[in-house]
């Protein structure tokens, strides 16, 4: 690990961050951060545009360095050791430490306590677990920055604190717990940002629109009736002319957020109308008992309203859905297109169905920013996924084709070995007197055989009281058919694997 000495805030510190993937992004980068998406995490370190913090975050940031600079003695008296906060990398990989060892072999790591933390406290300690419980259980988003933090310093534990102080600095309530390396979680984080960087290098940032407000249509003038048994003054005429021309201004052509927001607003509008419509008609009736020509117009307008407000009801639900579709198919697309690639890369149709509920993550998203950004962390997490298989089955194949290869190999050495068994099969010159001794054969081959070995490969010795005695010229037909034995031996071994 490398450390920096940087000043929050400053040039070199927003310049640092943004060339290096940190530890505090890593749940963002995950799609597990309840504070940023995963797509503000891209524009935010493409274009080195980060929202500005507000007066009231700047107070709790505040709070949350004072409660860690008091908090920190606690810790070193839990660790037994000092700790000093440091900023380090290890490659693009970057933590900044709230506290780390000297011998950097235990990070500490600081929140301040909020109702989340006060809730998982409960249990963390007990009569039977005096230590507090393992830190490996915490809220995802906690132990993706704390395991980044291992990765980066090569420390094994991390000591996770939550504190409040009064503002006399006296402590209101704390927990800590301990979190351990977790191997499959690091190798999520590396594959993840390794997915980020690729999306980072492809990423064009789109300038966003202003959030949509809704608007209504044209205002309408008041309306206005007087009554004295028959209607007296009415603008209702002119009135009707003009609400029936702005109700057929009304988009009915759903796509933006924008033309979302105007709908449902004209939605309210609508209601309004009807609403005004109803007090106008009761307020005449307190008037008059029945004046036929003033209730069909008023009925009528009302009718109209009624019938665009149900129409854009409709249209708004069933243009959310075809949007939310359409995004869910866009994901899905672009999924299917890697895990082409992904076969196209191993030679052949091999890879599996990989899992991906795009459906599911659109649940609850209200705005069409909101949907694509859940579509496209899912997407992200899923090619993740698929690269790993694909890597796995390369690694397959690759064995297997060399395995293939030794195979083809020593079934030609057989062939070979078999033609040399049959050069140098077993022969007696006439008359010739054994006089190689088994002793020199294991010599000359440079390790031991035994005399029963070479009578199963077709070379039985002469016994000679203690010695056995083979033919001088039967020495290369031995080393052959040793050869051939083994060649059979690692054949079979193979097949075995194999299969």
């Amino acid at each position: 690990m490398k450390t920096h000495t940087l000043t929050q805030g400053s040039p070199e510190w927003l310049a640092y961050r943004r060339a290096h993937f940190n530890a505090s992004d890593a749940p963002a980068m995950m799609g597990c951060s309840p504070h940023k998406s995963r797509t503000q995490l891209l524009h935010e370190i493409a274009t080195g545009l980060v929202e500005e913090i507000d007066p009231a975050t700047a107070v709790r940031f505040a709070a949350g360095h004072r409660y860690e600079a008091l908090a920190r003695p606690l810790a070193e008296n839990i660790i037994c050791e000092e700790l000093y906060p440091v900023t380090g990398s290890d490659g693009q990989l970057s933590a900044s430490f709230d506290g780390l060892t000297l011998l950097a072999d235990v990070v500490f790591e600081h929140k301040t306590m909020n109702a989340s933390l006060r809730e998982i406290s409960t249990g963390l300690r007990s009569d039977d677990n005096p230590f507090g419980h393992t830190g490996n259980t915490l809220p995802i988003v906690y132990r993706v920055q704390l395991q980044q933090q291992l990765m980066v310093s090569g420390a094994c534990d991390a000591l996770f604190m939550a504190t409040r102080w009064s503002e006399t600095d006296e402590l209101l309530e704390s927990m800590h717990c301990w979190y351990t390396h977790d191997p499959a979680l690091a190798a999520q984080i590396t594959a993840g940002w390794a997915q980020f960087a690729l999306d980072l290098a492809n990423y064009k940032p789109v300038i966003e629109a202003p959030a949509a407000i809704g608007h209504t249509p044209d205002q309408l003038p008041a309306l206005h009736i007087q009554c004295t048994g028959q209607v007296t003054a009415s603008n209702l005429a002119e009135f009707k002319v003009t609400a029936l021309a702005a109700i057929a201004n009304v988009n009915r052509t759903l796509t933006t957020d924008q033309d979302f927001a105007d709908a449902e607003k004209s939605v309210k509008w609508c209601s309004d109308i009807e609403d005004r419509l109803a007090a106008a008609k009761q307020h005449a009736l307190s008037q008059i008992a029945s004046i036929d020509q003033l209730f069909r117009a008023l009925d009528d307008i009302a009718a109209e309203y009624r019938r665009t407000r149900l129409d854009l009801e409709k249209l708004v639900k069933a243009r959310k859905d075809s949007i939310k579709l359409e995004i869910v198919l866009e994901g899905q697309k672009a999924l299917a297109e890697h895990v082409a690639a992904l076969n196209t890369r191993l030679g052949k149709e091999c890879m599996p169905a990989v899992p991906a509920d795009f459906g599911g993550a659109c649940k609850n998203k209200r705005t069409i920013e909101s949907l694509k950004d859940a579509v496209a962390t899912m997407l992200a997490k899923a090619k993740v996924d698929a690269n790993a298989i694909a890597d796995s089955l390369q690694a397959t194949m690759a064995a297997e084709a060399a395995q293939q290869t030794q195979l083809r190999a020593f079934g030609g050495l057989a062939v070979t070995m078999a033609q040399f068994n049959a050069t140098y099969a077993p022969k007696a010159a006439p008359g010739a007197v054994p006089d190689l001794k088994l002793g020199t054969i294991a010599e000359r081959l440079g390790f031991g055989v035994t005399a029963d070995f070479l009578a199963e490969l077709g070379f039985v010795a002469k016994q000679d009281r203690s010695a056995r005695l083979y033919q001088e010229a039967d020495f290369a037909g031995i080393c052959h058919a040793i050869a051939a034995h083994a060649v059979r031996v690692a054949t079979q071994y193979t097949n075995k694997l194999a299969a």
